[in-house]
């Protein structure tokens, strides 16, 4: 495994976290097949972002290009994460979750969009008993896709939003500011 000295470096606070206080560990574009120990030992953390750190679309082909990582499963010590609100892992090539995931109470938000081989029934006992999960991306997700009907049933008595596709994206993002010309 390689040495991501420079990467335990990178847990930074991003413009108004401080005054928010959150931790954000930014692993964004980084190349990695898996995340390394040593980082996930700040319990401090409130934000993991380990998606691309950009994509391109390729119409001529119809297939997209990022710029992310290609990082197949979570480690256990990922659970130490206590204050975690923003799991943010879409583009990856994760395709289970573990069990211990439940231990993190606070989670609000798990992205997992783009993962293609991610089996959603697979990993559904998990997600369910997240408490304070409040928006769940699976966006490009084959087996979310494939069932949307019944995975949003399964939260249909729930406070979580579940994005399955672009429109339900779109639906979830703020609206934008809309500027007038001054007559």
């Amino acid at each position: 495994m390689k040495t991501y000295a420079c990467i335990i470096l990178a847990i930074c606070l991003l413009q108004g976290c401080l005054a928010h206080r959150k931790t954000v560990i930014d692993l964004r574009g980084r190349g990695m097949e898996s995340l390394p120990d040593s980082l996930l030992k700040d319990n401090r953390a409130t934000v993991l972002m380990a998606g691309p750190n950009w994509v391109v679309y390729s119409p001529l082909s119809n297939t997209e290009i990022n710029g992310g990582n290609h990082i197949i499963s979570l480690p256990e010590n990922i659970c130490q994460l206590r204050h975690l609100h923003k799991l943010l892992l879409e583009y990856n090539d994760i395709r289970t979750l573990p069990v211990c995931l439940v231990k993190l109470t606070r989670l609000e938000q798990l992205d997992l969009s783009f993962n293609t081989n991610l089996n959603i029934r697979e990993i559904l006992p998990v997600l369910r008993q997240l408490p304070d999960l409040k928006v769940l991306n699976v966006c490009g997700v084959p087996s979310a896709l494939n069932d949307s009907i019944w995975l949003k049933q399964q939260f249909a008595a729930s406070q979580v939003r579940v994005l399955i596709t672009y429109q339900d994206v779109l639906n979830a993002s703020p609206p934008s500011r809309q500027y007038r010309r001054n007559p």
